[in-house]
């Protein structure tokens, strides 16, 4: 890749893309851990 296109304005969009689908993607991870940590202990207190 030539530096002309490493700082044009379509790789810093492409940039900004793909930081928010990684960002995206933890929040997905913290969402689903989140669940299944207050689900274990739902199902502990009821025993």
């Amino acid at each position: 890749m030539s530096i002309a296109v490493a700082n044009s304005p379509l790789m810093a969009n492409f940039d900004a893309k793909v930081l928010k689908i990684v960002e995206g993607t933890s929040e997905m991870q913290r969402t689903i851990i989140s669940r299944e940590l207050l689900a274990r202990m739902k199902a502990k207190r009821e025993r």
